[in-house]
């Protein structure tokens, strides 16, 4: 009903007049606020001084007519909407007194403007967004508003109402207005118009403390199953990962300063940042220089719980102790959350050389194990290593283990020789 139109007839004006041809085009789509743009070719011949457009509501029966003059385009407004009205040009010469036969028809229905605005397109869920429709020169019967995620509304009405909705889950939303009135129906679709992210929150705790400070951060995140989530904690370390939501963490902070700290999580509408500005100030330690005799150690020195997730094995005594992992891979099975899980051959946590796990006149060393294998022979839990000089070998200096020689658990230290 809306395809264009090329229409072409050739008539005789008189013997002084060369033939001319009349190609008709209907210009628009949908028909605006009840008008027909019309278009055709110039005629070749050098008398033409003008055009005539006729319309009327039955086929070869033109009640109206407008002269165009020497343009090749008209726009015929004044029309009946949801009335067939059918066209036709003729071309007149320069005295106006011999004018050509009518071109071939063309065809169409006039119909209304059909429109709508956002008042917003973009942000947070929950995310509100009030439609607002314009319809003009039109009597309608019927609406139905489509918002994208499997919500419509729809009505009888003579006019078509504002439309308030609320978008809850992240997503991006193609939204349409059909319009329907005595034979027509017309629909106005945006695609992709809006777009909805998750909103993203986190709470520390605690904020300020001395250094190393140890804080955990607790997020919230609502609107929807998210695909990714990454942590950067300010002091050029993050942590991050894939899944449907984003897990606690916690990380200590070695050295006095400010730290901003922002959570990113990115979803079917895309990615949102939330950020804390200075949101975690570390004091310098009041133990001065940190050196430590071991005849002074005291208390908990080192703890690791593996249960951030595959990020950097995190010290939870406050000492800042970081593991590098090495082929060992996070399993949320572990006796309290998640744990790491290690193959025996090349797999491992490794912590730098650190005063403070300099032990000698006493320890306690505790892990939880769980085997998924028969062990046999020495199965090392934790070992802290001396390293070789050019007289000593390098060996242990104290370890526990989860199996021995004897198929027993067991620790040892080394005093000038093993002592288990």
């Amino acid at each position: 009903m809306f395809a264009d139109y090329t229409l072409i007839s050739w008539r005789w004006f008189n013997p002084r007049l060369l033939w001319v041809s009349l190609a008709l085009l209907l210009v628009s789509g949908n028909l605006l606020a009840a008008n027909v743009n019309l278009a055709w070719n110039a005629s070749v011949s050098a008398n033409v001084g003008g055009y005539k457009v006729y319309y009327g509501i039955s086929s070869g029966v033109y009640t109206a007519s407008v002269d165009a003059g020497k343009n090749t385009s008209y726009q015929v407004s004044g029309l009946q909407q949801g009335t067939p009205y059918y066209f036709a040009v003729t071309a007149y010469d320069l005295t106006k007194t011999v004018e050509s036969g009518h071109s071939t028809e063309a065809t169409a229905i006039a119909t209304p403007l059909v429109n709508f605005t956002a008042s917003q397109t973009s942000g947070t869920a929950p995310f509100a967004v009030n439609f607002t429709p314009t319809v003009t020169d039109g009597t309608i019967t019927g609406w139905l508003w489509n918002f994208g995620d499997g919500t419509t509304n729809s009505g009888t009405t003579s006019t078509v109402p504002n439309a308030i909705k609320s978008y809850g889950i992240a997503g991006t939303y193609t939204v349409s207005l059909t319009v329907t009135g005595s034979g027509w129906s017309i629909n106005k679709t945006y695609a992709n118009l809006i777009t909805v992210v998750q909103a993203v929150v986190f709470t520390a705790s605690p904020t300020s403390g001395n250094a190393p400070l140890v804080t955990e951060f607790v997020p919230t995140v609502t609107g929807g199953t998210i695909t990714s989530w990454q942590w950067s904690f300010g002091d050029g370390n993050t942590s991050g990962g894939t899944g449907s939501s984003v897990p606690s963490a916690i990380w200590s902070y070695a050295n006095a300063g400010s730290y901003t700290v922002s959570l990113t999580v990115t979803g079917p509408g895309g990615s949102v940042t939330q950020t804390n500005p200075n949101f975690i100030t570390v004091s310098a330690s009041s133990s001065g220089s940190g050196a430590t005799s071991s005849s002074t150690i005291n208390g908990l020195v080192a703890a690791y719980s593996f249960d951030n997730n595959g990020g950097t094995p995190l010290d939870y005594s406050g000492n800042g102790y970081y593991g590098s992992a090495l082929n060992a891979v996070t399993v949320p099975q572990g006796r309290f959350g998640s744990a790491m899980s290690f193959n025996g051959t090349n797999a491992w946590v490794s912590v730098g050389s650190k005063a403070l796990l300099a032990l000698s006149t006493g320890m306690t060393l505790e892990a939880w194990v769980y085997p998924t294998a028969a062990m046999s022979g020495l199965d090392t839990v934790v070992m802290k290593e001396q390293l070789a000089t050019a007289t000593t070998p390098g060996t242990a200096t104290y370890l526990l283990a989860a199996n021995n020689s004897a198929n027993q658990p067991m620790s040892a230290v080394w005093n000038g020789s093993e002592a288990t």
